[in-house]
């Protein structure tokens, strides 16, 4: 099936530097990206992977399929993997996500900063 690519964007791009991100313990994930990203100015980049582990987390997940969806922000505070995450920074702000880590549902979710940060 033949079809206008209309609404797709197609960029090319090469890669000038890889750099490898290790929060603190502690460091909520979003914030401590953002503060990475504003400290070495970075305006544009991709997030190829990252993994570890959370005390807490709170995330942005669409609830809906109706235009504009419903929006849910599941959270809590318990111990957490992170199997994996990937994203963007586009223009200087973080995109970053992550599958699910808990086992009785699964579901992905944009990072959200945390309460009190």
């Amino acid at each position: 099936m033949d079809r206008p690519d209309e609404g797709m964007l197609d960029c090319i791009a090469s890669i000038e530097q890889v750099r490898l991100v290790r929060l603190a313990t502690g460091d909520d994930i979003l914030v401590g990206l953002r503060r990475y990203v504003d400290r070495h100015r970075i305006r544009n980049a991709l997030v190829l992977g990252g993994f570890g582990s959370v005390s807490s987390f709170r995330f942005h997940v669409v609830a809906s399929t109706a235009l504009p969806p419903a929006e849910a922000y599941p959270q809590g505070d318990r111990a957490l993997d992170i199997a994996g995450m990937s994203g963007a920074v586009l223009d200087g702000r973080v995109h970053a996500t992550s599958p699910s880590p808990t086992t009785a549902r699964r579901w992905g979710g944009t990072w959200r900063r945390a309460a009190g940060y």
